[in-house]
């Protein structure tokens, strides 16, 4: 019986971040067919050729677990910036507890990044905060 599989597992093989479970399970002929096998044919290699760098900066985050949190970390506070523009009034007010939101969230980043990088980051001063 011949296995199939998801796509996804594909594209993490091919970007080299597939977790060690799942690579041990793959079949070592399934391997280096894989990594044997004429790409240049296949729909869309140019433009992943083209792209190839993203490709490695997205390896680089996946096997990197410092640089997997400072991610987060960067996502998290986009989401402060969006919350904080979107509740400005509320924050000001003090209404609904979403200064003590917006704080909490700066704690949690800060312990990756340090406060004054996050409170430049967010374009804060001390005092705002």
């Amino acid at each position: 019986m011949k296995t199939s599989y998801h796509p996804a597992i594909l594209i993490a093989f091919y970007l080299n971040c597939l977790p060690d479970d799942l690579l041990f399970k793959i079949p070592r002929a399934t391997k280096y067919d894989w990594l044997h096998k004429n790409l240049s044919g296949c729909f869309g290699f140019e433009w992943y050729c083209h792209h190839q760098h993203l490709f490695f900066t997205l390896e680089q985050v996946a096997t990197n677990k410092r640089l997997l949190r400072i991610n987060l970390a960067l996502f998290r506070i986009i989401a402060i910036q969006k919350f904080i523009e979107k509740y400005a009034a509320q924050i000001h007010e003090k209404i609904f507890n979403a200064a003590a939101t917006v704080i909490n969230n700066i704690k949690k980043v800060q312990l990756i990044f340090g406060l004054a990088f996050v409170l430049k980051l967010l374009r804060l001063s001390y005092q705002q905060y």
